[in-house]
């Protein structure tokens, strides 16, 4: 649900703490009494994708689907260039969020390949989580054919392509808008700022790790910033609502590969329309890839 973790969670309101303070006591009581139906409903709530409100540009893109664990992604792909940039949305967002950005880079001479998360755009599903998210990314990775030579990413989709990367892909371009480094910190803040028992995240990141076999810490951004070795130049703004500019700069202006460039004004979504953060982009891309 993207009103959990876009809401403001500070609204001081009666209303709000009246209606805060029911969800929590409900939510905490329905998982000491029905802890398996709670934890079915914890998916259906908190991974649930909310319709995408804008539509892909319309520049001949090809579509073709792949297979993520028992789910399907769909990547469109334009361009007839000898290297590609791999778009990565964010949770609730889709391919079309980086509308603006695709003719720049068709222009400095690369291939578009944009993923439809599971759930997301074009994608068939109803629920996602950042377990899927990584293995999309590592999926289409495998792909040489694909001639993935750049990445950019937005938001949770930034913080999925920190793990998903591995060591042969050390040497690739990445572009991070608005990243969430926190994550599973955010995750937790947002759930209790809506009113909802945190206990409902652990039951569900228990099932996940059983259902993926892989563990918390291995997709916690947290945890693989400080072995993501790749040139990167990430974009943050100051008045981004849904993470403080100050968590990130602790995390990359120690990062001896990295680049903070912070703007003014644009949130965590207009970031992504910016003339200025679109050519910065491409410039740091295609200059990184000339090397």
């Amino acid at each position: 649900m993207k009103q959990i973790y876009f809401a403001n969670g500070k609204d001081p309101s009666l209303l709000r703490r009246t209606r805060k303070g029911v969800t929590r006591f409900v939510t905490t009581a329905s998982m000491k009494l029905f802890p398996n139906a709670t934890t079915r409903l914890a998916e259906r709530m908190l991974c649930s994708i909310s319709p995408p409100r804008r539509k892909l540009i319309d520049l001949a893109f090809s579509t073709t689907e792949t297979d993520i664990y028992d789910r399907k992604i769909k990547l469109h792909q334009v361009g007839n260039c000898s290297r590609s940039v791999l778009f990565i949305h964010g949770w609730s967002g889709s391919s079309a969020d980086f509308n603006v950005f695709y003719q720049p880079v068709l222009d400095a001479g690369f291939n578009i390949i944009a993923v439809d998360h599971v759930a997301h755009g074009a994608s068939p599903g109803n629920v996602a989580n950042m377990f899927l998210f990584v293995r999309a990314i590592e999926q289409v990775m495998t792909d040489e054919k694909l001639s993935i030579r750049a990445i950019i990413a937005h938001s949770m989709g930034a913080s999925a392509v920190i793990n998903a990367l591995k060591v042969e892909h050390s040497s690739l371009p990445v572009v991070l808008i608005a990243p969430v480094i926190p994550f599973f910190e955010s995750l937790y803040e947002s759930v209790d700022n809506f009113g909802i028992a945190t206990k409902w995240v652990d039951q569900l990141l228990t099932v996940f790790e059983n259902r993926y076999t892989r563990s918390v810490d291995e997709i916690d951004p947290k945890c693989t910033i400080q072995r993501f070795t790749n040139p990167v130049l990430t974009f943050q703004d100051r008045q981004d609502k849904h993470i403080q500019i100050q968590t990130n700069r602790k995390y990359f202006t120690s990062h001896v590969a990295s680049s903070l460039q912070e703007t003014e004004g644009l949130g965590h979504f207009r970031i992504l329309g910016d003339v200025d953060v679109i050519a910065r982009s491409v410039e740091f891309i295609d200059g990184v890839g000339k090397r």
